[in-house]
């Protein structure tokens, strides 16, 4: 597990975030890199988790894109490594957009969220 960042926008949806890759822009969207087992069912889960349907990709809320993710972290800060990445099909509404590209981690007990 490290920390990383990819070239986009992240916006807020209310409960969760959404992200929209851009390359060509200044602008990062953060994120931890995970280590996935090499068990395509876990990938699966994955999907279904976040809404991606392979089959139907224009109808899911998410996609799973293969993309470029630079770490920021630890003795290989700078490292560059391929990773899957859900983002928004199509772009939010400007004002949604997160400033920074770091979505809040809500605490147990404020809005919307049940304590633990």
């Amino acid at each position: 597990m490290c920390e990383g960042y990819v070239r986009g926008r992240l916006y807020d949806l209310g409960e969760y975030p959404c992200a929209v890759l851009d390359s060509d822009c200044e602008d990062r969207v953060f994120g931890t890199l995970y280590r996935l087992p090499d068990d395509p069912s876990i990938l699966r889960m994955l999907d279904a988790f976040e809404g991606f349907d392979e089959g139907a990709p224009d109808q899911s809320e998410f996609v799973r894109v293969l993309c470029v993710v630079t770490l920021k972290s630890g003795t290989v800060s700078g490292t560059i490594r391929d990773a899957w990445v859900y983002v928004c099909p199509r772009t939010p509404k400007p004002e949604r957009l997160v400033p920074g590209g770091k979505f809040p981690r809500k605490q147990a007990g404020q809005e919307g969220e049940k304590p633990k």
